[in-house]
């Protein structure tokens, strides 16, 4: 993590290290003409404090916490905090997989099939299973509740 701390023009918008050549942090900080704000790399996972549930002890098992649907109990582990981050870049790769490939629900897959099917004049114009694929991933949905 970077020991520097960036603050932003709120006039033109140009972002400033604290060793800026214009001048040091306190002087950033004491100026209401700009904001501290954070720089991550652009495909940072950016999850705000105030997003996260509280944690607490749990109410009947000692030794250990919850937050949400989470629980951690700390017997047996070298590192809980460890243990806890590990977890968390495990359910971040799932989402973030989720998100470019959500799941498919293969009987829309099947209905959209039938539905351009009966819609096309000559079905060999077009891949049908192929479109009817990308259509269900991008959200159409044929039937009730559609």
């Amino acid at each position: 993590m970077s020991e520097h701390r960036y603050f932003q023009s709120n006039i033109t918008r140009t972002i400033y290290q604290d060793t800026s050549a214009v001048a040091g942090p306190e002087w950033f900080a004491r100026n209401p003409d700009f904001t501290e704000v954070q720089v991550v790399p652009v495909d940072a996972i950016v999850i705000r404090r105030e997003e996260l549930p509280e944690v607490k002890a749990h109410s009947s098992i000692p030794n250990s916490v919850e937050a949400g649907d989470a629980f951690l109990r700390f017997d047996g582990l070298n590192d809980p905090r460890e243990h806890a981050e590990s977890r968390l870049r495990d359910w971040a790769a799932i989402a973030a997989h989720l998100r470019e490939h959500p799941p498919v629900d293969e009987a829309q897959v099947k209905a959209v099939t039938q539905a351009l099917y009966e819609a096309t004049e000559d079905p060999f114009d077009i891949d049908v299973p192929d479109v009817a694929r990308r259509l269900v991933e991008r959200g159409v949905r044929v039937g009730e509740g559609a």
